[in-house]
């Protein structure tokens, strides 16, 4: 697997929220980092676009911070969860959501994640 790596620039709406959606958007996440700027304090949520599944979200922001964010593995015979854990994979899109980072405000997400 090569891994890969990229900026995306997020621009608020004049109520505070944003969102950008990274399509054909493949992979393990590995890291992803926030970089405020003039973001004022954001709630940020990452999902898969397509399914909704959680890759992490993060409520207040108040510096520029990386996050390696895993999710808990399930039993391949039921679903049930498993205490054991591993990188979200993403199939189709990245959404990030923001909330609350002030009006017209700019910052970005660097995503890193490995794929064919």
């Amino acid at each position: 697997m090569a891994v890969h790596a990229k900026s995306y620039s997020i621009t608020t709406a004049a109520d505070g929220s944003a969102t950008f959606t990274a399509t054909q958007f493949y992979g393990v996440i590995e890291a992803i980092a926030f970089r405020l700027g003039s973001l004022s304090t954001p709630d940020i949520t990452v999902t898969d676009g397509l399914s909704g599944g959680a890759v992490l979200a993060v409520t207040g922001l108040a510096a520029d911070t990386r996050y390696h964010p895993r999710v808990l593995e399930q039993d391949g015979v039921d679903g049930s969860n498993l205490t054991s854990v591993t990188r979200p994979a993403v199939t189709g899109q990245l959404k990030v959501v923001i909330a609350g980072g002030g009006d017209k405000k700019t910052g970005s997400v660097v995503v890193l994640w490995e794929a064919d």
